[in-house]
């Protein structure tokens, strides 16, 4: 189904990176691995409109579809993944999930999923390649009432009330 491949690679600080492109006049598919093997990301861009206008999908069926799909890109990193929100609910949704450790949410380390409910499809992927990394660990963690009293004893805060500054003298009034 599709005539062009196109690939690039690229190092950053965590190592190499594969760019993969398959594209065609109907459409094309990006897909980034990194160099242990991860699907970093998925995109599918459709340039055929043939799918009709409505949804032929519940947004529900749309996150089953989301949650399949990161289980099979990951099944490592989808063992920790909870779900988080759903972005839209118009012919594409999106749903967000976020790394759980011991009961606690990591919201920058978690993937995303695009379902097009028209045309049942998964439109993108993303993920920041956790699986294989580490969290820092919790038992350093504080309660807020003691990071409060930590930042008043350690950095102090003074509140202060001003009513006006006069833009004319640059003085507060």
């Amino acid at each position: 189904e599709y005539s062009e491949f196109n690939y690039r690679t690229i190092q950053n600080e965590s190592g190499y990176i594969w760019s993969l492109q398959w594209s065609s006049e109907n459409g094309e598919v990006y897909v980034r691995i990194n160099q242990d093997g991860e699907i970093l990301s998925y995109s599918e861009n459709s340039y055929t409109n043939d799918d009709g206008q409505w949804a032929k999908i519940t947004c529900d069926e749309a996150k089953q579809m989301a949650q399949d799909f990161a289980k099979k890109v990951d099944p490592k990193l989808f063992e920790n993944l909870v779900f988080v929100s759903q972005r839209g609910n118009g012919r594409n949704v999106g749903f967000e999930f976020a790394e759980s450790k011991n009961g606690i949410k990591l919201y920058n380390r978690g993937a995303s999923v695009y379902i097009d409910r028209v045309s049942k499809k998964v439109r993108s992927y993303s993920s920041d390649g956790i699986s294989k990394k580490d969290a820092q660990s919790a038992e350093k963690v504080i309660s807020y009432e003691d990071a409060v009293k930590a930042l008043n004893e350690k950095i102090g805060s003074e509140l202060v009330y001003k009513k006006k500054y006069d833009y004319k003298d640059k003085k507060i009034t």
